[in-house]
């Protein structure tokens, strides 16, 4: 196969673009093969009959044929005079970007992966699976090591889904979510993380990587759901927990739309088991600044339910948890005036 392509190229003019790409396809090949010192033979020929600066695809290709034959400094040197001293900001083919990814993960590991991420931006989803891919042959043919960039991690975890094996994917992805600084890309791993778990058929996983990684991360726009979102997946394997876990969820995140779910959640949850005091101080304990009207009439409502519904005996404890539960009502100015009227209405 090879001597016809080199009389496929022999019949092509010298220096023609044709040529050109047949012979640098032509070296690809042999760099795959595993020989670097022929790989870098052929392209020094191919070399000779090329201007400098290189077209992206040949410069990018010399740049591998160096990291493969040890040549580091020399690799470093081109890659800088291409992308100087702010690569983010120099505008570069896929090839490069690619082959710089190749040095990074060499010599600089710590920036591989937001390089990886600047390859997104810059050129897409097709070229991001293209240096996921990269990556992760780059991983595995090395020892396993602890101090990997969490988003290399998750490339491998990516490319293992890809290949259907969601255990070993969901197991990636859960160890790039605890090696993530930062917040927002820490919940994004554990999402996919618990997803793959679910596939994996291990529900219980994929909720402890929500819960874990959501409270460790509680500043994430997306740590409130992806905790909900594990609530919910206890409710079915182990519903003993769901309680504590709302509660945790208003602890944590005590404003917004999903606290009003979990808030109603919860209530409904006290209900069903006579728990109305309980119920009674859960109304109220909405932030100040969220107690409107309709919410000083759910807390009228809730406490007239406690109150009809306990023993006489337990009257004194009753007030004692009352006036406890209410105190925001009544250290604030715009409400005491309502405390007052809430405090009136369960005496009649």
């Amino acid at each position: 196969a090879e001597r016809a392509a080199d009389q496929a190229i022999r019949q092509l003019p010298m220096g023609t673009a044709a040529r050109t790409e047949m012979l640098r396809l032509k070296i690809e090949a042999i760099l795959r093969m595993q020989q670097p010192d022929r790989a870098a033979f052929e392209f020094g020929d191919l070399a000779k009959f090329l201007s400098s600066p290189y077209p992206s695809r040949i410069a990018a290709l010399g740049i591998r044929i160096d990291l493969q034959n040890g040549k580091a400094d020399r690799a470093s040197k081109t890659l800088g005079n291409i992308y100087g001293d702010d690569p983010f900001r120099t505008s570069a083919s896929i090839e490069l970007d690619l082959a710089r990814l190749e040095y990074l993960l060499r010599y600089q590991a710590e920036e591989a992966g937001q390089w990886i991420n600047a390859i997104e931006d810059r050129h897409g989803l097709y070229a991001l699976r293209r240096a996921e891919a990269i990556a992760t042959t780059f991983i595995e043919s090395r020892s396993p090591s602890g101090d990997l960039d969490a988003t290399l991690i998750a490339a491998q975890g990516r490319a293992r889904l890809r290949r259907k094996d969601t255990s070993g994917a969901a197991k990636l992805l859960s160890s790039a979510a605890g090696a993530e600084i930062d917040s927002q890309q820490a919940v994004t791993y554990a999402i996919e993380a618990a997803a793959a778990w679910i596939a994996a058929l291990r529900p219980d996983k994929a909720a402890k990587v929500l819960i874990s990684t959501s409270t460790a991360h509680s500043t994430s726009r997306q740590s409130a759901a992806a905790h909900f979102q594990a609530i919910h997946i206890f409710q079915t394997i182990d519903p003993d927990e769901v309680e504590s876990l709302l509660r945790v969820q208003l602890e944590q995140w005590p404003r917004g739309p999903i606290a009003a779910q979990s808030r109603t959640w919860l209530q409904k949850i006290l209900h069903s088991e006579n728990r109305f005091i309980d119920a009674a101080e859960l109304v109220c304990s909405l932030p100040v600044d969220e107690i409107d009207e309709r919410a000083l009439s759910d807390i009228s409502a809730a406490w007239r339910i406690a109150f009809h519904k306990s023993p006489n005996d337990s009257l004194n404890d009753l007030t004692r948890r009352f006036h406890q539960a209410t105190q925001s009502l009544r250290d604030s100015p715009e409400l005491r005036n309502d405390y007052r009227l809430l405090c009136l209405s369960l005496i009649h």
